[in-house]
């Protein structure tokens, strides 16, 4: 249902509007297990704003994201999980240079992120 869901936002966009946006729509139950599944707990609690989540429209390679995370030069940590790719960023999002670092916009290029508490926000209005 959600690549149907997808496929009708897109055209309906391109006929409509005359762009072209890909869409990543995720199921209530989905995005339970992408708080579930979220592999850096004491960052989401202690920092959330520094911990980011990348939804893909498929899954994450986690050989590609554990190659990548060998290469980091800074402190930032990430995990695949799924379809989903989390990021923790220690020291900030604006001062890193985690983008330089070899196959990383192959990894993230198809993606788009939200921090932790937009994560938990959403997840509060999905149950309201």
């Amino acid at each position: 249902m959600p690549g149907e869901l997808e496929g009708l936002l897109a055209r309906e966009t391109a006929e409509r509007l005359k762009v072209s946006v890909p869409y990543l729509v995720r199921t209530a139950i989905e995005w339970a297990e992408v708080i579930r599944e979220n592999p850096f707990s004491a960052e989401a609690v202690d920092d959330p704003s520094h911990l980011l989540v990348l939804f893909m429209p498929s899954e994450v390679d986690e050989a590609e994201a554990a190659a990548v995370q060998a290469k980091i030069q800074g402190p930032e940590r990430l995990a695949a999980r799924g379809r989903h790719l989390y990021v923790v960023y220690p020291d900030g999002i604006g001062t890193s240079t985690v983008t330089r670092t070899p196959g990383w916009n192959r990894l993230t290029s198809a993606g788009t992120a939200r921090n932790w508490n937009t994560i938990l926000k959403l997840n509060a209005m999905l149950h309201a």
